[in-house]
């Protein structure tokens, strides 16, 4: 039977084009030159989504985590540890698919670490939030490090060693993105009635802060340069050496 499938769009490559199904229990995959090149539906609804290169992370709302290849399999599935709730709120991938990681459950709130093990993945790490979030979390890895959203607050953890820096935000975080050329961190945060951009080197050090009027804004990282969008302004940030 026909379902309407074009209603929210995600990419994270420009080969990429992944849909999630307006009644958020399907997925399907597009190409350029807009043909579909798989379907799929589900038994519950999609709750979080990162799109890789070749496979996509998805969390449900039944506390299931799957990893989809490109030919939109399943070719692994995990449930986390028991809660009052056992929602996945947020859900990441770091490049190439060695390291998974999810935020789920309510009372506790749990943030899981998986690392591929032969041929399949194997818990490395389990630790309770002091959060109670209720809606979807941000959570990513970028080279060595894996980022997840806190109250009023992101932290970021080295995966290897485990130590968390906790980066403090004036208001609600917004958004994140990375420069893999210039290796710098680009956290926006809203704070009153107006957005604060931070620019972050890998040692956690704020290099910038600019603050700007407005609502609804939305970043996008470019090598050495932040592109910034708002509800009424398109900008461009430029980095200069000093």
């Amino acid at each position: 039977d026909h379902r309407d499938l074009h209603s929210f769009p995600t990419r994270r490559s420009s080969d990429r084009c992944i849909v999630v199904s307006s009644e958020a229990n399907g997925l399907s995959e597009w190409d350029n030159n807009g043909n579909m090149t798989w379907q799929r539906w589900f038994g519950s609804t999609i709750t979080s989504l990162e799109v890789q290169k070749d496979y996509i992370t998805v969390g449900f709302l039944d506390g299931t985590l799957e990893l989809i290849n490109s030919e939109g399999n399943t070719s692994f599935s995990y449930i986390p540890e028991n809660s009052r709730i056992g929602i996945i709120y947020g859900c990441a991938s770091s490049s190439g698919g060695k390291r998974l990681a999810l935020i789920s459950g309510l009372d506790p709130q749990r943030l899981t670490i998986l690392e591929a093990k032969e041929d399949s993945y194997k818990v490395v790490s389990s630790r309770i939030l002091d959060s109670n979030f209720r809606r979807a979390l941000f959570i990513r890895f970028y080279g060595d490090y894996l980022f997840f959203e806190g109250d009023l607050r992101l932290y970021r953890m080295e995966v290897g060693r485990k130590s968390v820096q906790e980066i403090q935000c004036a208001g609600k975080f917004i958004g994140m993105e990375y420069d893999p050329v210039a290796d710098l961190y680009y956290i926006i945060s809203r704070e009153s009635s107006t957005n604060a951009i931070r620019v972050m080197d890998p040692s956690g050090h704020i290099l910038i802060k600019t603050v700007l009027p407005g609502k609804g804004f939305f970043g996008s990282a470019h090598p050495n340069a932040f592109i910034l969008g708002s509800n009424y302004d398109l900008m461009r940030i430029n980095l200069v050496e000093n």
